[in-house]
């Protein structure tokens, strides 16, 4: 069976108990096609919304709606960086990145690829692996650190750190070179 998703509002993560806030942001706007199959659903050409900003190229599923309910999904977005910034803190990435960004601003726009597996009956194992491609942003991580003007690089994440690739920006009348990470307990 084959259907198309046209302008829907959904929750993919349902709240833990009923009442409960949502863990992850809802999508907006969903545009997809669904099939299902043989016990299985997957998402093919996806577009919506989170928060304002724009995802596209969305594709996974749950391969087993039956026994092993595991939604795999991946996407790319592009928008505004304070937007995606809004994404993360208002999802589980921002305590897996022990609440780094929660004071971080940022203008300018940023791209991101997305990939998710998350167990939908125990959450705790979920994972996360994204990249977020910062072209000439003003970003200040927090209001005690200098603003790094004309920000460029790369910013990967899983749910236990975040490395920062290939970065430059201008400090301080300067330029620098940013490479690093969160380290291990």
């Amino acid at each position: 069976i084959s259907t198309q998703a046209r302008d829907i509002d959904l929750a993919y993560v349902p709240p833990a108990e009923p009442g409960q806030a949502l863990s992850w942001p809802a999508l907006e706007h969903v545009n997809a096609e669904l099939v299902f199959e043989r016990g299985g659903m997957a998402i093919r050409r996806g577009q919506a919304r989170v928060l304002g900003y724009e995802l596209s190229g969305i594709s996974g599923g749950i391969k087993d709606l039956l026994h092993k309910q595991v939604l795999e999904i991946e996407g790319s977005g592009s928008g505004p960086a304070q937007e995606l910034l809004r994404y993360v803190r208002s999802s589980p990435v921002h305590g897996w990145t022990g609440g780094m960004l929660a004071q971080t601003t940022a203008t300018g726009p940023a791209a991101l690829k997305l990939n998710l597996s998350l167990p939908l009956h125990d959450l705790a194992h979920s994972k996360v692996r994204g990249v977020v491609q910062l072209g000439g942003n003003e970003l200040r991580i927090r209001p005690s650190i200098p603003l790094l003007g004309n920000a460029r690089g790369r910013v990967e994440f899983d749910q236990v750190g975040v490395k920062v690739v290939g970065a430059q920006a201008r400090v301080a009348g300067g330029d620098a070179a940013i490479e690093g990470g969160t380290q291990s307990d």
